[in-house]
């Protein structure tokens, strides 16, 4: 691993959907929020909720017939399922701290801690541009995550944007020797 990769804080990545910095020599620090639709969907999940069991207690009281209490389970159905798939997504966002030292990712995100070991990591995305003068159109310039993937089905992402700005991020993460970058 080169000694010399970075000797001061550096802004590698900054746009609206993540943030990356480098924090000393061997360390960068990625900022991925996540959680656009977490208040919409909690939103949903509250008043779907609220209305399920006032459909319930009217069934109760026999105000309305039986069959209407499916509208009630399907309602509570979906709001299992979209938490559950809000609670999958908010697992890959975070603060991600890529210490190359250490050899190890810590992740802090809402209401969870976890460390990886590098020896975890089995890919790290990498876009690609193709030829050297590329216009707005074409391969290169869309928005990708850039993602570490890790044994076990894991996904972390470190931030997104089109290759020219994640390129100094690549550039780093090559530079240290991290596994993965292909």
């Amino acid at each position: 691993m080169s000694k010399n990769l970075v000797s001061e804080r550096q802004t590698l990545l900054d746009n609206a959907r993540g943030t990356i910095v480098t924090d000393g020599p061997f360390v960068i620090v990625c900022h991925c929020p996540g959680g656009v639709f977490e208040p919409f969907v909690y939103l949903v999940s509250g008043m779907a909720i609220v209305l399920s069991m006032i459909i319930g207690a009217i069934v109760i009281t026999r105000a309305a017939p039986r069959p209407i209490i499916f509208v009630a389970v399907i309602w509570i159905i979906g709001v299992i399922v979209a938490n559950w798939i809000l609670y999958r997504q908010r697992r890959k966002h975070g603060t991600m701290r890529i210490d190359t030292d250490r050899a190890e990712i810590t992740q802090h995100g809402s209401g969870f801690s976890r460390m990886y070991p590098f020896a975890q990591i089995t890919r790290i995305s990498t876009p690609v541009v193709e030829g050297i003068e590329a216009r707005e159109d074409e391969r290169g310039f869309e928005h990708h995550w850039l993602l570490v993937e890790l044994s076990g089905g894991h996904e972390l992402r470190l931030g997104q944007g089109p290759m020219h700005e994640l390129r100094p991020t690549l550039a780093f993460l090559r530079k240290a020797n991290v596994p993965g970058m292909g």
